[in-house]
């Protein structure tokens, strides 16, 4: 298949207006959608108006970098204004309940973000299960009418989002022609699974655990729970004599002065 790739341009507070300029005109050449952090921290917000005189997807809309092939991490402190430019648009949101949580940056306003909006982790791990019910009980706190069938049309539409980016329109289905891309799970609970109550037993009983095989493209990568391809004691040894010296290197780097217009909120 044919991969294609987004620009990432961050975030509004990182990027001047020809930094800005320059990313919408690569995505212009080579066809292909925008990635950018989001108002994840009120001061992103702060910092857009402060410089540019105008909030984040307001600015990024006047720039030419809002369609419908964006993908918008966070909108954590977007208003009622940038949530209708973001629908009208058709870009994409990735939600990322456990980085928010975690940065403490406040809860997305989810339920008014439109149906294009995906599950990320912004690079907390890879476990959509533990995502899953981060997002699942975050939303329904906030509303109650975000129900368990709302995470499995989030995660729905993360496999749309990659099929479109991989152009791979059937990616996440089983019928012929479709990718080979499976996950088996090994759970047996103590009440009836049926396609009714899924959602209920993906928040409520399914986690990684589960996993038994993976297959990518018609090759099993995983069986019965172990890697095939690669041992597991080389990469992990080779992974953390990486982290020790990429630690070393951040220890020596020299304190960045860089801070947004708009100023810290804490």
């Amino acid at each position: 298949p044919l991969l294609r790739t987004m620009v990432g341009a961050h975030a509004s507070f990182t990027l001047s207006a020809e930094t800005l300029a320059a990313c919408v005109s690569l995505a212009d050449e080579f066809d292909v959608g925008i990635h950018v952090h989001v108002a994840e921290d009120a001061v992103d917000e702060r910092d857009s108006e402060a410089r540019f005189g105008r909030r984040v997807i307001e600015r990024l809309a006047d720039a030419g970098a809002l369609t419908d092939r964006s993908l918008l991490a966070h909108c954590v402190h977007v208003n009622d204004q940038e949530i209708e430019l973001i629908r009208e648009s058709g870009a994409w949101v990735a939600h990322n309940a456990r980085s928010n949580m975690n940065n403490r940056v406040g809860r997305a306003p989810v339920a008014r973000l439109g149906d294009r909006v995906a599950l990320g982790t912004d690079g907390i791990d890879g476990d959509m299960f533990a995502e899953s019910r981060a997002a699942y009980w975050r939303a329904h706190e906030d509303d109650a009418s975000i129900s368990p069938g709302w995470v499995l049309r989030r995660l729905a539409e993360g496999a749309r989002l990659v099929g479109e980016l991989f152009d791979e329109p059937l990616l996440g289905r089983v019928e012929p022609g479709a990718p080979a891309d499976l996950v088996v799970l090994d759970y047996d609970p103590p009440t009836p699974l049926t396609a009714e109550n899924l959602a209920g037993h993906w928040m409520f009983g399914l986690s990684a655990r589960d996993v038994r095989d993976v297959v990518v493209g018609g090759s099993v990568v995983v069986r019965d729970r172990r890697l095939v391809r690669v041992g597991e004691a080389e990469p992990r040894a080779y992974s953390q004599a990486a982290a020790q010296e990429l630690w070393r290197r951040m220890d020596v780097i020299e304190e960045h002065p860089f801070a947004p217009a708009g100023g810290a909120e804490r």
